[in-house]
């Protein structure tokens, strides 16, 4: 049961303002471990999804950094990331309804100055604020991530023995591990005193498409490319089984979750195996879609390639045109998917050109899609959208009169 359903709602009120209170009169290290403390016993007692605690982490820290702002900014500001992160993701158990965290904020707004400041003290005496004594403090902070990774570790490992829809609570237990074990290391690296300044990304990576869809101008295939983090761009296309608004809905699912999954922290091949079990529990028809997923990392020019069920993959250095495949089923026909990818590395001026099957297939006697590899070959042109519009000009053409698929073009230039 998710958020809204009309159980447990009090405890969520109660652990939204908490977590808002504390991280407000505490810091982000206070809005942090009272927001994941908070969200595990909804989930343990309420029957929230575990991705819940994305949530109440988003907004303990946004109340931490908004502390020494007034409580009105706070609230809005606490109130806007919850509610923000429950409208980009896909899993409808992870949407809050807003009348939630607007009334813990609320009722934030409505405590007298007086009494908050009071509240800070307490914090500021906790801490005594020394420098030791900060140190304890994100020691005390690690030593609280640490126990929670333990729990989602371990509750990861008893949902994962049962089959059917519990897998995929047990996959998001896992996710969560994985992002708080990382908040974990973070942390502990402040502990030992490191200090570094921020690469700067070696590349810039220009992008653009070209879709076209057979029915009604609606594409089966769905994509996305931007930034996953600082230094790593994502590029994704997804071709879902049949053509128009059902076979864009079954591509456009795999894609946001994945992508939403990626970007809050999960390992990639957590994040697909999340994602075709999803798949695999939808009701009704068999729902099959391909995954064509390419990760840039923009510090050191390393590629990525996770590729299932999907079309070739084109690379280009100066005159050379490389194809780059990898035999696998779509997403959503069996448990246990197996799951792979290719390193490459890229160079300044290097394209990648990821395609659908409409673009592959489009050529039914050339199996070894040598006319596309000229093509690509041929254009001069160093531009993203002129890369993207010549190769999907050369498709309809190779197409005839014959039936179009849906079809998408994506170019990539690293700069």
């Amino acid at each position: 049961m998710g958020p809204g359903s009309g159980k447990g709602i009090p405890s969520t009120y109660g652990g939204l303002f908490i977590t808002l209170l504390c991280g407000y009169g505490g810091g982000i290290g206070a809005g942090l471990i009272a927001g994941t403390s908070s969200a595990i016993c909804l989930v343990l007692c309420t029957g929230y999804t575990p991705a819940i605690v994305m949530v109440f982490l988003a907004g303990g820290f946004t109340a931490g950094v908004f502390s020494q702002e007034s409580k009105i900014m706070a609230a809005i500001c606490f109130s806007g990331a919850c509610l923000v992160l429950g409208m980009i993701t896909t899993y409808p158990e992870l949407f809050i309804p807003p009348y939630e965290p607007l009334t813990a904020s609320a009722v934030m707004a409505l405590i007298p100055r007086k009494y908050l400041v009071e509240i800070k003290r307490v914090f500021s005496i906790i801490r005594k604020d020394s420098a030791y004594c900060e140190m304890e403090n994100k020691q005390q902070i690690v030593k609280a991530l640490d126990e929670h990774y333990r729990t989602f570790d371990r509750l990861a490992n008893l949902y994962g023995n049962a089959r059917s829809n519990r897998s995929i609570i047990s996959y998001q237990f896992r996710g969560m591990a994985q992002v708080t074990e990382s908040l974990k290391n973070e942390m502990e690296s402040i502990n030992h005193g490191t200090s570094w300044t921020d690469a700067q990304p070696k590349f810039n990576i220009n992008v653009a498409h070209a879709a076209c869809g057979q029915i009604a101008g609606v594409s089966g295939d769905s994509f996305q490319y931007k930034d996953i983090s600082q230094n790593e761009y994502g590029i994704l296309i997804s071709d879902g089984m049949g053509k128009g608004k059902a076979a864009s809905a079954e591509s456009s699912l795999a894609v946001s979750t994945l992508m939403d999954l990626i970007g809050s922290g999960f390992d990639v091949k957590l994040a697909l195996k999340t994602v075709n079990n999803i798949l695999l529990q939808q009701e009704g028809d068999e729902i099959f879609s391909t995954v064509d997923l390419a990760l840039i990392d923009r510090l050191g020019g390393k590629l990525r390639l996770f590729k299932i069920g999907a079309a070739a993959t084109f690379i280009k250095r100066g005159e050379k045109v490389a194809a780059v495949k990898m035999a696998a089923l779509p997403m959503g026909i069996v448990d246990g998917l197996h799951i792979d990818f290719i390193n490459v590395r890229m160079r300044p001026g290097d394209q990648i050109i990821m395609i659908s099957d409409g673009v592959s297939d489009a050529n039914r006697h050339d199996l070894d899609m040598n006319w596309l590899k000229e093509a690509i070959r041929s254009i001069k042109s160093k531009d993203p959208q002129t890369i993207s519009d010549l190769i999907m000009n050369r498709a309809i053409e190779a197409y005839g009169i014959r039936e179009k698929d849906d079809m998408t073009v994506i170019t990539a230039v690293l700069e």
